[in-house]
C-alpha cells in the first residue's frame, strides 16, 4: 500500500481496516457465484493468452515445476477447478493479527539498528498486545463491502469474421474536429480491441502554469476512475490516460466486448471530473514530489533529460512547474477544465475485433458527450531547436551526487528518411565498441550508451557516460578519441562485415508484431506523425538498404569529426571531481547556457515536414 505522508502515522489504523475486511471476506464473500466469476476470469486469461517474450516464458515455465507436475505446468496456474468454501476457511482462519509481519518504508521512522551491507537504518519490533487486540476486535467500517458482480466480464468472445479487411487504417469519418481511423485485425484473431484517442487542446501546454493544471487533470480523472476501472480490469480491459505536448491521450486495450462501457465512464469523468479539495492537495503533492525527484535522478538521466529541455517546444523546466503549482487552487483547476475542453481537435484510433460500424459507435460517445460541445481547432505538434552548426554549447547541471555524468548530443541535419537511416546505422555500428572501449577497457564507468535519439522524428545520436572515476571534461576527450580513433575502423570495415550491420539493423526495424497492442501503438505513433500511409519503418528500411559502405564513411566523418556538425552537451560534476574540473574549465571555449527558455530565444525550428535528402 503506497502511502501519502499524511498516511504514515495511520499504520494501525490501515492494518485494522484489512484485518476488518478479511473478517467481511469470511462472513459475505465466501461464495459460490464469486468463485465462479473468478474462474471464469481465468479461464479467459488462459484461452487467449498473448505470446511472451520466449525468455519469459521458460522462466515461467521452469518456476512452475517447482509446483505443479508436469502435466500441469501449462495450465497450473490458471486452474480453479473446484468451489471448497471449507479449504477457503481454513486458510482464512490463519489471516491473523498474531500471525502478521508489517513493514512500514519511510522518511523520519525511529530506528535502533544499522544494515551492516546497505549501511540502512532500521527497526524490528512485536506489535504489542495492545495492537494485536485492536485489530481483533475492531468493528467492520460500514464502508468497506464485497464487490458486486463484475459488470465488465465478457460474454461475447467470438472472433469476429473477416468483413473489411485492408494493409493498413482506413479513415472512416473527417468532421467537425475529429478524426477516425480504423482497421480490422486479420492477423492476430483474437476478441481483442485497441481504442485509443487523443484529445489536442492548446490551452494544455501553452504555459507552465497550463502545463501542471493539465497534469493535475489527468491525475484528478484517473484517480476518480481507480474504483471504477479496477474491476475492468480484473476482466482483462484496461485504459491509460496520460498527458502529451498537445493534450491528452486515453488508450482503451483488452476485450472488446464491454470497451463502450469503460469509455462512457470515462468520458464522463473526463467532462464532469470530481475535483475535491482532499484529492487536489493529495495530487498536488504527489506531482511536487515528482518534479522534485527529478533532480534525485542518476546523473546520466539528468543530463539525457537536460538534452530534451533545451531543444524541445513547448518544454517548461520542473522549477518553472513547481513555482506555477504554488499558487494552484481547487478553483483555478475548476475553471481550467472547460477552457481546456472548450477548443480541441480529436484523432480516434480503433483497431482489432471490430467491425466498421463497433468503431462508429465507440467514437459516436466521443462525439456526443465530448466533441459536441467544442468547436474545433488545429493544434500544432512541438518543435525541435535546429542546432546551429560550429558551435560549442554545453549545459553544466549542479547535482548532488559523487558520480560525473555527460551526454554528447549530435543532431541530424534533417527529419528525411535517408539521414534516420544513416544515424540509425551509425548506432548500431558504434554501440558495441563504443562500450567496450569506455567501459571494458578504460573502465570509466558502469553506465556507457551510445545511441539513437530521435526526438519529434528529428533524427540525432547521444554518447552518455556516468563515471566515479574522472571528471566530465575528460570524459568528453575520452569520448572524442574514441569516436576519431574509430573512423579509422568504419573505413577499413569490409563489405561483409558492414552488411551484417545493416542487416541487423533492418532486422530490428521490419521485427514482426507479435501482439496486436504493439501494431496498434505503431499506427498511433504513425497517426501522431500524420503520416497517413503508415509505412515509416518501410521508409526507413528501404533507405537502409540503399546505404553503400563509401557512403557510410563519408557520413561518419561529416556527422561525427565535422567542424560544422551540431552538437551540444550536458553534463555534471561529480562532488569527487569538483576540484580538478574547476582547473580544467579555465581553459573551455564553450558557449555555456545558462537556462533553457533563453538558450531556445531567437533559435531556428525544424518545419513541421522536412523530406530534404
Amino acid at each position: 500500500m503506497r502511502l501519502t505522508e499524511e498516511g504514515v502515522p495511520y499504520i494501525n489504523d490501515i492494518a485494522s481496516h484489512v484485518f476488518q475486511y478479511l473478517r467481511l471476506i469470511e462472513e459475505q464473500g465466501i461464495k459460490q457465484w464469486i468463485f465462479d466469476e473468478q474462474k471464469r476470469i481465468s479461464e479467459i486469461d488462459f484461452r487467449f493468452q498473448e505470446k511472451p517474450r520466449p525468455i519469459s516464458y521458460v522462466r515461467s515455465l521452469a518456476s512452475n515445476l517447482q509446483i505443479y507436475p508436469a502435466s500441469d505446468v501449462l495450465y497450473g496456474p490458471y486452474a480453479m477447478d473446484k468451489y471448497d468454501p471449507t479449504l477457503i476457511r481454513y486458510f482464512l482462519a490463519r489471516l491473523t493479527p498474531d500471525n502478521v509481519l508489517v513493514t512500514v518504508n519511510a522518511k523520519d521512522l525511529q530506528t535502533n539498528m544499522q544494515d551492516p551491507w546497505f549501511d540502512t537504518a532500521y527497526q524490528v519490533a512485536g506489535l504489542g498486545s495492545n495492537i494485536i487486540k485492536r485489530l481483533q476486535n475492531d468493528e467492520p467500517d460500514p464502508l468497506l463491502a464485497i464487490p458486486k458482480r463484475n459488470v465488465f466480464l465478457p460474454a461475447d468472445l467470438s472472433v469476429k469474421l473477416p468483413k473489411e479487411v485492408t494493409s493498413k487504417p482506413i479513415q472512416l469519418k473527417q468532421s467537425r474536429g475529429l478524426e477516425l481511423w480504423f482497421q480490422q485485425d486479420n492477423t492476430f484473431r483474437v476478441p481483442r480491441a485497441d481504442f485509443y484517442f487523443s484529445v489536442r487542446s492548446k490551452s494544455a501546454n501553452d504555459s507552465a502554469e497550463h502545463a501542471v493544471l493539465t497534469q493535475l487533470y489527468v491525475r484528478i480523472v484517473n484517480d476518480q476512475l481507480n474504483e471504477f476501472s479496477y474491476p475492468a480490469y480484473l476482466a482483462g480491459l484496461t485504459y491509460d490516460l496520460y498527458k502529451h505536448i498537445r493534450g491528452f491521450t486515453v488508450r482503451i486495450s483488452g476485450y472488446n466486448d464491454k470497451q463502450a462501457l469503460l469509455l462512457s465512464h470515462i468520458v464522463e469523468a473526463l467532462t464532469s471530473p470530481t475535483i475535491k479539495p482532499e484529492r487536489f492537495a493529495i495530487a498536488k503533492d504527489e506531482l511536487s514530489r515528482r518534479l522534485r525527484n527529478e533532480r534525485r535522478e542518476p546523473p546520466h538521466r539528468q543530463t539525457v533529460s537536460g538534452v530534451s529541455k533545451l531543444l524541445l517546444k513547448p518544454h517548461w523546466t520542473e522549477e518553472r512547474r513547481l513555482t506555477a503549482m504554488q499558487r494552484l487552487t481547487v478553483k483555478d483547476l475548476e475553471e481550467f477544465v472547460p477552457k481546456l475542453l472548450r477548443r480541441i481537435e480529436v484523432v480516434i484510433l480503433a483497431h482489432g475485433n471490430l467491425y466498421r460500424r463497433d468503431a462508429l459507435d465507440l467514437a459516436k460517445v466521443l462525439e456526443q458527450k465530448l466533441i459536441s460541445k467544442s468547436t474545433p481547432i488545429s493544434v500544432p505538434p512541438g518543435q525541435v531547436v535546429k542546432l546551429p552548426g560550429a558551435k560549442q554549447y554545453v549545459r553544466q547541471l549542479e547535482i548532488d551526487h559523487p558520480d560525473s555524468a555527460i551526454t554528447i548530443y549530435v543532431q541530424g541535419a534533417n527529419r528525411s528518411y535517408p539521414t534516420r537511416a544513416m544515424i540509425s546505422l551509425t548506432a548500431q555500428i558504434l554501440s558495441s565498441p563504443f562500450y567496450n572501449d569506455l567501459r571494458t577497457d578504460k573502465q570509466l564507468g558502469y553506465i556507457v550508451v551510445a545511441a539513437s535519439m530521435p526526438l519529434l522524428e528529428v533524427p540525432g545520436m547521444v554518447f552518455i557516460v556516468q563515471s566515479p572515476i574522472t571528471d566530465p571534461i575528460e570524459l568528453e576527450t575520452h569520448i572524442e578519441r574514441f569516436l576519431l580513433d574509430y573512423y579509422e575502423s568504419v573505413a577499413r570495415m569490409s563489405e561483409t562485415d558492414f552488411e551484417k550491420h545493416r542487416q541487423g539493423l533492418l532486422t530490428r526495424i521490419l521485427e514482426k508484431e507479435k501482439r496486436l497492442r504493439v501494431r496498434s501503438n505503431r499506427y498511433w505513433t504513425e497517426l501522431d506523425r500524420e503520416n497517413y500511409n503508415f509505412d515509416s519503418r518501410e521508409q526507413l528500411a528501404d533507405a537502409v538498404r540503399l546505404i553503400t559502405k563509401d557512403e557510410f564513411v563519408k557520413f561518419y566523418k561529416r556527422f561525427l569529426l565535422s567542424e560544422n556538425r551540431k552538437r551540444v552537451v550536458a553534463r555534471s560534476t561529480g562532488n569527487q571531481h569538483k576540484t580538478e574540473f574547476a582547473e580544467k574549465e579555465r581553459a573551455q571555449k564553450y558557449i555555456v547556457i545558462r537556462d533553457p527558455d533563453s538558450f531556445k530565444e531567437g533559435k531556428k525550428y525544424f518545419p513541421r515536414y522536412d523530406d530534404t535528402p
